[in-house]
């Protein structure tokens, strides 16, 4: 549609070769679970964003999701309002 962004994938200038090389660097540095405030183990890590903070927080606002607040009663408060 006319005025819509898209959603395609910006592509790297690298090599394919690089780019792969890269990205299997990257996740062999992931832990295979998350990892809660308290330092418990929680849920298989499933989900990989690859970009800025910035790019991505944007990229989720314009996609219509929200930030959960870093606390239980911000979180609680904005659960009520």
């Amino acid at each position: 549609m006319m005025g819509e962004k898209s959603l395609e994938p910006k592509t790297s200038n690298l090599p394919a070769c690089r780019r792969g090389r890269e990205l299997r660097t990257i996740l062999t540095h992931i832990p295979p679970l998350t990892m809660g405030r308290l330092g418990r183990p929680g849920d298989p890590v499933n989900l990989l964003f690859i970009g800025s903070g910035e790019h991505i927080r944007r990229a989720l606002q314009e996609a219509g999701w929200t930030e959960i607040p870093g606390t239980i009663l911000k979180s609680i408060w904005m659960g009520i309002w």
